[in-house]
């Protein structure tokens, strides 16, 4: 699969997470000047029996925070490169793979708010493997 480069800004990504299947997804930019919010090369695909597969290697622009509904999902991530901050409902986590990569799971009972934050001058390389 070969993943394009874009631009994204923020109806581009909210676009793409809608289309990737996430309903009411909301995006909230913290000021910053420039339309786009990231840069690179960013892919959802949905396989067969619930199997879906999230590719990013990213550059973000903006401090920018993208949420939605998520529910009874369990999902296999790879970091290989930048740092990744997210929250399910109120309780926030961070990953640094700046020096080396990491790898963590997420398991998700019921529906919740996923919430992703983008951070200024980011280079994200990351694949997540999701079940539902």
């Amino acid at each position: 699969m070969v993943l394009k480069e874009k631009s994204y800004s923020k109806q581009k990504l909210k676009n793409k997470i809608l289309q990737a299947g996430y309903d009411g997804s909301t995006i909230q930019e913290s000021g910053q000047s420039s339309n786009t919010l990231l840069t690179g090369a960013l892919n959802f695909t949905k396989l067969q029996n619930g199997v879906s597969l999230h590719f990013a290697n990213t550059y973000e622009s903006s401090e920018t925070v993208s949420s939605c509904e998520i529910a009874d999902l369990i999902s296999f991530n790879i970091l290989f490169a930048g740092r990744l901050s997210f929250a399910i409902n109120e309780q926030r986590y961070q990953f640094d793979a700046t020096t080396s990569e990491k790898i963590f799971i997420n398991i998700i009972n019921g529906k919740q708010t996923f919430s992703r934050f983008l951070s200024l001058n980011n280079n994200l390389k990351k694949i997540k493997f999701m079940c539902q």
